[in-house]
């Protein structure tokens, strides 16, 4: 767009204008996301498919046990939009993917689901990370300190670091 079009189109906006403010977090339940681009800053296109596909092998494994899936919707008082990538209504369990298993990886996810799980509404019960295999101990063991479950791919199914509880 060019300056002019841009003056022009700011000129139609009243001064101060800026969306409603929330007076706390606003929760709701939306479709797990299909494999599809969305943008987002931090992740290469592949990546963010990687993780899709592996939400969307998860979704599929939890119905077949019967669970309500979904993610959600996050909006903030500040107006910031935020989306997790699976919440488990059957168990509580609020789960952020990642397509590597290397420590940004799965620092990144902690970050993620601490932020997450102060908005996420009811309150999660538990928190994981998803991953396409195994993280190293030194990993797990990060994720443990901090009451962070892990789960991972395996095959064509999935295992976790809570004797299989969460994938049941």
């Amino acid at each position: 767009m060019d300056e002019g079009t841009y003056n022009l189109a700011a000129s139609y906006i009243p001064d101060g204008f800026a969306g409603p403010r929330l007076s706390k977090s606003l929760c709701r339940p939306i479709p797990i996301e299909k494999a599809t681009y969305e943008p987002f800053e931090q992740r290469t296109k592949a990546a963010y498919r990687q993780e899709q596909l592996l939400v969307e092998r998860l979704e599929r494994h939890l119905r077949k046990r019967g669970h309500d899936v979904t993610r959600h919707a996050l909006t903030l008082p500040d107006g910031t939009e935020l989306r997790t990538d699976l919440f488990d209504h059957d168990t509580g369990l609020l789960v952020e993917a990642k397509a590597v298993t290397d420590r940004a990886a799965v620092r990144m996810a902690i970050g993620q689901l601490l932020d997450y799980r102060r908005h996420v509404d009811p309150a999660p019960s538990e928190c994981a990370v998803l991953l396409p295999e195994r993280a190293s101990p030194d990993l797990v063991g990060l994720l443990d300190t901090l009451g962070i479950a892990l789960s991972w791919s395996s095959g064509d199914r999935f295992r976790d670091n809570r004797g299989g509880a969460l994938v049941r």
